[in-house]
């Protein structure tokens, strides 16, 4: 099926919007499954401490006093729902894929092709997995002002088309209203 690349342009973004709710709610969660871990092994090395034993690191790299000063709750109102440009260096790695099977990268998902995104585009904020790509990108991205495709197909016009963007809309009013109820809390 051939889109014009307005409407290519547009379920990119979709899918990069899903990717990022993804990616935000396997962070969450790692967090929480690291700080339950941490609150183990710190009840379990303070036992250790009584009987006159040194007290370790976590896995994680963090000692005790590293991570007493932020609460989960703060931890996890740091991971924003855009990685970018944040990544990886904010963030606890989490092992997630996407539709194909592909590994997330420091930033998810490409944009123009799905594999492992460990760049940016710096213009657009949008992960890609290459230069090619974020050039590729780029030309998209320059190109929604110009003419429609003479030989693609207006699919806008459509019943289907028109239940798909009210459903789109509702899943953007519904991303946005979480969104906003997240940072009142």
């Amino acid at each position: 099926m051939n889109f014009a690349a307005l409407d290519q342009y547009v379920y990119s973004l979709t899918q990069n919007i899903v990717d990022n709710v993804c990616l935000h709610d396997a962070r969450v969660k790692a967090i929480i499954k690291e700080t339950d871990q941490f609150e183990k092994d710190t009840d379990t090395a303070s036992a250790r401490e009584t009987s006159g034993e040194i007290e370790k690191q976590s896995e994680s790299g963090l000692s005790k006093g590293d991570r007493s000063h932020l609460s989960l709750e703060e931890r996890i109102s740091k991971v924003k729902l855009n990685p970018i440009p944040a990544g990886k260096k904010e963030y606890p790695e989490v092992s997630l894929k996407n539709e194909l099977g592909i590994q997330a990268g420091r930033f998810g998902w490409c944009i123009v092709c799905r594999n492992t995104a460990n760049l940016y585009c710096k213009d657009t904020k949008h992960p890609v997995c290459s230069k090619e790509c974020q050039k590729r990108h780029y030309v998209e991205v320059t190109s929604l002002d110009g003419a429609p495709g003479e030989n693609l197909p207006n699919y806008t016009q459509s019943d289907e088309a028109q239940l798909a963007l009210n459903d789109a809309i509702l899943v953007f009013k519904s991303i946005v209203k979480l969104s906003v109820e997240g940072e009142n809390q």
